[in-house]
């Protein structure tokens, strides 16, 4: 699964690298400015960044209903090269509510979806043809079980690894998102009617990180992101690249266990803990302990 994330780099700069990939994005409001603040310990149900395809009547980037446009893009008109309207950079709530849903509580449970049973849970299967975001991300975080008899403590516990590209660069998760309506604002202008969330596709780790967990987030290569949240591309073919994801892309380095608290926020989670906090705790590349 894929419980917590880093994200710390400033939304004009999430802008610079998506486009630098071929998909133009307009620039995000500033309400999405400013609740994508750099993060270094994302969790579910906090505001995260999405890149979705414009509204298909205007592109204009706004809510669930309607509303005004969030701001210029490429080429100063806030159009792609090719005319067509830039893809939005959006604050979403991460924890997937279901457009069908009573209330957004359902969310807490929905922050993963495996990408081989996508299209066929009614919660996302739906969303697969047309609703495709990209998650932009350092990197994320897993927890490596250390069996009692190697802790050290006589007691089982639990290290976190920070995933993260072996180039240093951007992080692509494949997700979903859905708009929620809230019925108890009356007006479909109002933006507290809709609540905006995604969801996290997973898949099963490659070798070089199963050491730590057996799944991991399904993260597309730059060429392929253009393609996830076009929603012409069918769903099938959008799948279909999850396929043939190349490995060895990423490397695992251990990190502080204060990740494991959401209040903890800071670059100082991705040093590296001392020798004696690495006792039995397994390097997922080499299979060799670490302490």
């Amino acid at each position: 699964m894929c419980g917590r994330y880093a994200a710390s780099r400033r939304p004009e700069d999430l802008v610079e690298e998506v486009e630098a990939s071929g998909l133009p994005v307009s620039a995000p409001s500033e309400a999405d400015r400013e609740a994508l603040a750099p993060r270094w310990n994302v969790a579910p149900t906090q505001p995260v960044a999405a890149v979705m395809a414009p509204r298909p009547d205007d592109g204009s980037g706004s809510g669930g209903g309607s509303g005004s446009g969030s701001g210029s893009g490429s080429g100063g008109d806030g159009q792609a090269a090719t005319g067509a309207p830039p893809a939005r950079l959006r604050a979403m709530r991460w924890g997937l509510v279901p457009s069908w849903a009573k209330d957004p509580t359902v969310g807490n449970r929905m922050i993963n979806a495996r990408v081989e049973t996508v299209t066929e849970k009614p919660a996302f299967r739906r969303l697969v043809g047309s609703r495709r975001c990209l998650l932009p991300a350092d990197g994320w975080y897993e927890w490596q079980v250390v069996p009692a008899e190697r802790s050290g403590t006589g007691k089982a516990r639990k290290q976190p690894f920070f995933m993260s590209p072996l180039d240093g660069g951007l992080t692509g998760l494949a997700g979903l998102y859905s708009w929620w309506r809230d019925r108890e604002v009356a007006d479909d202008d109002d933006p507290a009617a809709w609540l905006g969330t995604v969801t996290v596709l997973t898949t099963a780790a490659e070798p070089g990180l199963r050491a730590v967990h057996d799944r991991m987030p399904v993260v597309l290569p730059a060429e392929h992101w253009a393609a996830w949240v076009d929603r012409d591309v069918p769903a099938a073919d959008a799948l279909a690249v999850v396929a043939e994801l190349p490995q060895g892309r990423f490397g695992a380095v251990p990190v502080q266990a204060a990740v494991g608290n959401v209040r903890n926020d800071s670059p100082a989670l991705l040093a590296r803990p001392d020798a004696d906090a690495l006792v039995g705790v397994v390097d997922p590349a080499t299979g060799q302990l670490l302490g």
